[in-house]
């Protein structure tokens, strides 16, 4: 799996259904700070963040919720746990199915390999929103981002994307609210959600 397809695939918390993308060409001759070590800099192993939220594709629609931990981090990568439930049921549902994976961010990408950082990537400022987490208000400001991408395997196939985020540094990987939604000639897909729980853990608690 490239790293630009896995990178689309893990960008937002809740973007767990993705068809495999490619941004193109990077010759790896020029890096740039990798947007997803900047999320979790600033906060120590242990640090988590839950997602709860909807995927759609097609007439199927999925109950989400997804928990990333942070569980290293160094200058050079940080590395990652997501816990991903179908939820059925209530949250002690037997029914519900839970997968775990793990991946590390480099703190340096190929510009070619992260949305964000594409250089035909269009981004705009969203107005900003204040969003309740667990009884605390935070006023996040608002990110939107297109870009279009090859599908991995069909040569004349394009997807587009559209990325709208509303972030906050205080909150682990800084997500607070998202939507995303690629389409090709004939398929859509979306996934929107917000934080409901988060855990901070700072270099000083450790």
């Amino acid at each position: 799996m490239s790293r630009a397809r896995r990178r689309l695939i893990l960008l937002l918390p809740l973007m767990v259904c993705m068809t495999g993308l490619t941004g193109g060409c990077g010759l790896g001759l020029i890096t740039v700070p990798n947007p997803d070590y900047l999320m979790w800099k600033n906060f120590a192993p242990g640090s988590s963040v839950t997602f709860e939220g909807l995927q759609k594709a097609g007439k199927t629609e999925l109950s989400l919720r997804v928990t990333e931990k942070l569980l290293l981090k160094d200058k050079d990568k940080v590395r990652l746990e997501r816990t991903i439930e179908v939820l059925v049921g209530d949250k002690d549902d037997k029914k519900n199915k839970t997968f775990t994976a793990r991946r590390e961010e480099p703190a340096r990408i190929d510009p070619w390999d992260h949305p964000l950082t594409q250089p035909f990537a269009w981004i705009k400022d969203l107005e900003s929103q204040e969003i309740t987490i667990a009884g605390k208000t935070f006023l996040c400001k608002g990110r939107q981002l297109e870009a279009n991408a090859k599908i991995e395997g069909f040569v004349d196939n394009k997807q587009d994307i559209l990325i709208r985020a509303w972030r906050h540094p205080d909150i682990p990987g800084r997500l607070v609210k998202v939507f995303f939604q690629t389409k090709t000639r004939d398929h859509t897909s979306e996934v929107a959600g917000q934080v409901v729980a988060y855990k901070v853990v700072r270099e000083k608690d450790k």
